[in-house]
């Protein structure tokens, strides 16, 4: 009875971490934490969770308006099929405004981060009554992606 015990105890911690490594992103400094859904595309939410991990550091300021307006994040085909983009759809049904669709895979990871900066804009517009301003949220996933790659650059000066 005690090795059943044991190989279902291991099985649950096996479990528990695939789901926490795949599923979860926290940084409880930042009071960040972002949920991402499985995905047919995103095998493993690498690129989402490196996403964010560079926000973090080439633009803290992006990363805490991220942090605070996306707690969930689904990494499948965006609002009508978009891929290598996103779409914000406003909440129905009793659901979260803080939900962002993603469809960034095979994508770079500062693309990826621009998408998230770019959909938690609209997050932004809708938890404030602001009219969807695309152009506003553009210049804020673009600004954000040229902050990190001039600062990464390593043939910058």
């Amino acid at each position: 009875m005690s090795h059943k015990l044991r190989n279902i105890s291991i099985a649950l911690v096996v479990i528990g971490g695939f789901i926490w490594w795949q599923y979860v992103y926290i940084d409880s400094g930042a009071s960040c934490r972002i949920f991402i859904a499985p995905s047919i595309l995103e095998f493993n939410n690498a690129t989402v969770k490196q996403g964010l991990h560079l926000l973090k550091y080439g633009d803290p300021e992006n990363y805490a308006f991220v942090c605070q307006r996306v707690h969930y994040i689904n990494p499948n085909f965006a609002c009508g099929g978009t891929v290598w983009g996103g779409c914000f759809r406003p909440p129905s049904n009793g659901e979260s405004g803080k939900r962002i669709d993603i469809s960034t895979s095979n994508k770079d990871v500062l693309w990826t981060s621009s998408i998230i900066v770019h959909e938690s804009c609209h997050v932004s517009q809708f938890e404030e009554s602001r009219s969807y301003d695309e152009q506003e949220c553009y210049a804020r996933g673009f600004a954000s992606m040229h902050l990190i790659s001039d600062h990464y650059n390593p043939l910058a000066p």
